[in-house]
């Protein structure tokens, strides 16, 4: 627990993360865990079902420049840390970034995209406007830290993204080789190019093995993908699952599936890890940090059916690849349990507070 004394002094702004359905709503949901007192303002609400209008998006970020400013005037607050992606997200946050400036605080900016070299390239006159502002940059993977180094930004850190506590489940089995996906229905997750190698290996694959998907998103598309194909005997979609459904679910699995186009790390995948689960994987953003090839799991080129069913194929063949590939993600999991990243985000803290 970071304690009042100095968790009092920070500010943090991003989505609302009592509403954690997206991947930086996730990480302030237990970043709000580790604060004695989270002083927090949200940007934006992500909720399962309804998603806001326009109207209502304005009206929440006058709202959030309104609170920050009073806040920034009436509590000792020193450090503005912001949390942000690409696109939209980007230039949001980057106003914050502007009124802290105003008010001399030091200001982390924590980047969370999965395309941020692209975005940059992009719009690198706005980026270095605001990046050349902030006291702290922070990623969520090497990858991004090297890039921006290589823009020649010299204030750049990389913090994980932490995941919980893995519960303790008894697995039941189930004679086949059981695959998890858990994230957005969305193509660039890449659960389409899952459902096309269900299908051209319908054949050699059914009876041998089963996907539970959880996620939202494209439901209907989804839905109809398994209809059109025929997967019913092979696929269940079990909506988007939290808490003790989720751990079951990751309890139960062998393999989980996160065939990416981009990622920025890949918090689904550490999850997965922390249940022992075999991972396979794009080789894309912030991944191969945390999958070694062969080692806990494999690496493939985003939307490459072929190469996923390879792998599946190779547990099928052998078994026993599974709990010992399992163990050593579990290692390289640890390092993003709670404690850790906690340590870490206190340490960073400490070094800018007076």
């Amino acid at each position: 627990m970071i304690k009042k004394n100095i968790s009092s002094k920070i500010l943090t702004i991003g989505p609302d993360y009592r509403y954690p359905s997206g991947g930086i709503a996730k990480l302030l949901n237990s970043y709000s865990k580790y604060f004695e007192s989270f002083n927090f303002i949200t940007t934006l609400r992500v909720p399962l079902l309804h998603k806001e209008n326009i109207l209502q998006k304005i009206y929440r970020f006058l709202k959030a420049l309104i609170q920050c400013f009073y806040i920034l005037t009436t509590q000792k607050i020193e450090i503005v840390h912001i949390h942000t992606a690409s696109g939209i997200t980007f230039y949001r946050e980057s106003i914050f970034v502007l009124l802290a400036y105003l008010f001399k605080k030091n200001i982390f900016i924590h980047m969370h995209s999965g395309i941020l070299d692209e975005f940059y390239e992009n719009h690198p006159k706005y980026h270095h406007f605001i990046l050349k502002k902030v006291t702290l940059i922070i990623t969520v993977a090497n990858i991004w830290k090297d890039f921006l180094l290589s823009k020649g930004y010299k204030n750049v850190i990389t913090i994980g993204n932490p995941i919980d506590m893995p519960l303790s489940i008894p697995k039941q089995p189930s004679g086949k080789l059981q695959l998890l996906f858990l994230g957005a229905l969305c193509d660039n997750k890449g659960i389409y190019d899952i459902l096309r190698m269900l299908n051209k290996y319908k054949k050699e694959l059914e009876g041998k093995i089963f996907l539970y998907v959880g996620g939202n998103g494209e439901v209907t598309r989804f839905l109809d993908f398994i209809h059109n194909y025929k997967l019913e005997s092979m696929v269940q979609y079990v909506g988007w699952v939290t808490g003790i459904e989720k751990s079951k679910l990751l309890s139960q699995s062998d393999i989980y599936l996160q065939p990416s186009y981009k990622e920025a790390l890949g918090i689904a995948i550490l999850e997965a890890m922390s249940y022992r689960l075999t991972i396979i994987a794009s080789c894309t953003g912030g991944i191969p940090e945390i999958v070694n090839h062969g080692t806990n799991g494999f690496l493939i080129s985003p939307g490459d059916i072929d190469q996923m069913y390879e792998y599946i194929n190779k547990f099928l063949e052998k078994k026993t690849l599974l709990p010992e590939m399992g163990e050593k993600g579990y290692q390289i999991s640890c390092n993003y349990f709670p404690i850790a990243i906690e340590k870490q985000l206190e340490k960073t803290y400490m070094e800018y507070l007076l």
